[in-house]
């Protein structure tokens, strides 16, 4: 697994700063191999839990869940919500504080403000509900992946277990764990939907060294 870093490169145009992932591209796979201090038996028992105690588990940092009074407040955030509390001020002004003595009617923006908060109170559910049943959801399904790990050989682990230097095996229809560089590729495709939003496979060759002006998302 490979975990970004700052790496400095000097060249014919003089010192440049380089994204670790970049400086890792421009490798090919025996310097990776060293650069990982990995072979492709994969790491031994000793190496696993240094590695994972110097980088980590491998799981990505979510922003922690607001409070439920702070999502309250943010689902006033809505276009219809904004116009009804408009709405409901404009005929407070019109229906009660600048109405004759007498003449005052306060039901009316009453009515929109208690409309507006009732839409709010349905919409803050709902998300709430949401959010509850697909939190329920992934924590019921747990991710795995096959690795080689020396002595052992072929593993199949949960994906928060990889840690960086793991040799992994990869078949079709597997997630890839992590950001890695290609040792041995047949035939691999690629789903770049989400980085390039091309709906083709990508091909992916492991002999494959970029050059290093070869922006970071390729």
């Amino acid at each position: 697994m490979l975990k970004p870093k700052k790496q400095t490169r000097t060249d014919a145009l003089g010192a440049r700063e380089r994204t670790w992932l970049s400086y890792v591209a421009t490798l090919d796979v025996k310097g990776v191999l060293q650069e990982l201090n990995t072979c492709r038996t994969g790491l031994t028992e000793a190496e696993v839990e240094a590695s994972r105690e110097a980088y980590g588990d491998n799981r990505l940092v979510s922003a922690p869940k607001q409070p439920a009074i702070v999502r309250f407040v943010a689902t006033f955030a809505d276009p219809f919500v904004l116009i009804l509390i408009v709405l409901a001020l404009v005929s407070l002004v019109t229906d009660v504080l600048m109405a004759q003595p007498g003449e005052a009617d306060p039901a009316t923006p009453g009515l929109i403000a208690a409309m507006a908060l009732v839409s709010v109170a349905l919409r803050f559910v709902q998300e709430s509900k949401g959010t509850n049943a697909a939190q329920a959801l992934a924590d019921t399904i747990e991710c795995t992946c096959c690795v080689e790990r020396a002595g052992l050989g072929r593993q199949e682990i949960p994906l928060s277990e990889v840690v960086r230097g793991d040799v992994i095996h990869l078949a079709a229809g597997d997630i890839i764990p992590a950001d890695g560089r290609l040792l041995i590729t047949r035939s691999f495709m690629c789903d770049e939907r989400v980085i390039t939003g091309d709906d083709t496979p990508a091909l992916k060759d492991a002999c494959a060294v970029l050059p290093e002006e070869t922006p970071v998302g390729q």
